[in-house]
């Protein structure tokens, strides 16, 4: 039950068993979720022998700034706060010490993209690879790469030009964690431009050659046909790539941020789409996530303001 503990002895109850009861209560999350959270209250092992009501604020913040980085410091007091909230409803202390915690904020980094002509460097590079499509979508629309691993011919319908972003394949720690997307928001129907569909039919030829042409067989498989590996992907084809076609090193992700780029600013005189519609593409919570990861590459929206008043005094 997510309100009591049944049947057990809370006194003396410590830090990391309270760790361990809170994450069962994970135990119908993605393996990738799990792991996060495992991994996250990990660095918070040194405090795990110490008794939950002596646990004090100031500690907390002692051990937020033992890690490195804004973003860790951030992720480890959201979860320890998640663990101690829980504590609070099932009545082991009265109130959370993360709650007077100093706030840690972090501004992302900014987004890494390839300029247009080291994206058609590195699709002419390898033309022919049996990959070729998971990398031209990636770069058009921009689905993570562990939902790009995980399309299935089911999921594309050629007559209406879509594909369905229904799964991930995400490589946790070695293990294959096949499952729903992230978030509800990446649950989505991408409408595909005319190549990327091209693409597909010719993908699609070459999977019934290999006999991996059904409804659940993976669109973009391992050469034995299951689903693809990440590590694999960036060692044995990523990376070979990007040194064919001789572009500067950057992550499978990028593919992503190339393509948010792109939808938002537009290239070659036509003009950008807008952000409520690059959101959903992307599969983002909402227009706000999209804007502050990528404002920062706006240049066609922020050079509008200069268009507008230079027209103005044209015509003042």
């Amino acid at each position: 039950h997510d309100d009591q503990l049944d049947g057990i002895d809370h006194r003396g109850m410590t830090l990391g068993d309270l760790v361990k009861k809170f994450l069962a209560t994970k135990a119908d999350k993605s393996a990738s979720t799990i792991a996060d959270y495992t991994l996250t209250l990990d660095y918070a092992k040194v405090l795990f022998r110490v008794p939950l009501h002596v646990i004090s604020t100031a500690e907390i913040d002692t051990l937020i700034l033992t890690r490195p980085t804004p973003a860790g410091r951030k992720r480890l007091l959201r979860r320890l706060s998640q663990v101690f909230r829980r504590a609070v409803i099932w009545k082991l202390i009265r109130g959370n010490p993360c709650d007077g915690a100093e706030r840690q904020t972090h501004k992302p980094e900014k987004a890494e993209v390839f300029e247009l002509d080291e994206v058609e460097a590195i699709l002419d590079a390898r033309k022919g690879h049996r990959l070729i499509s998971l990398f031209d979508l990636g770069f058009t629309l921009g689905p993570r790469p562990e939902e790009l691993f995980g399309f299935q011919w089911q999921d594309w319908d050629e007559s209406k030009q879509t594909l369905s972003v229904v799964r991930k394949v995400a490589d946790v720690r070695g293990v294959l964690d096949i499952g729903p997307p992230k978030t509800p928001a990446a649950l989505r129907n991408l409408i595909l431009p005319d190549h990327i569909t091209s693409r597909l039919i010719d993908r699609r030829w070459v999977a019934m050659k290999e006999g991996c042409a059904s409804r659940q067989d993976w669109i973009f498989p391992n050469i034995r046909g299951g689903p693809l590996r990440r590590s694999n992907v960036r060692t044995q084809v990523w990376l070979p790539m990007l040194e064919a076609a001789g572009v500067r090193y950057r992550k499978l992700y990028c593919m992503r941020h190339t393509a948010a780029t792109t939808m938002l600013n537009g290239c070659d005189g036509v003009r950008g789409i807008s952000l409520a519609v690059v959101s959903e593409t992307l599969g983002h919570e909402n227009s706000q996530v999209t804007l502050e990861r990528y404002s920062h590459t706006m240049m066609a929206e922020h050079q509008q303001v200069a268009v507008f008043w230079n027209a103005m005094e044209r015509t003042g």
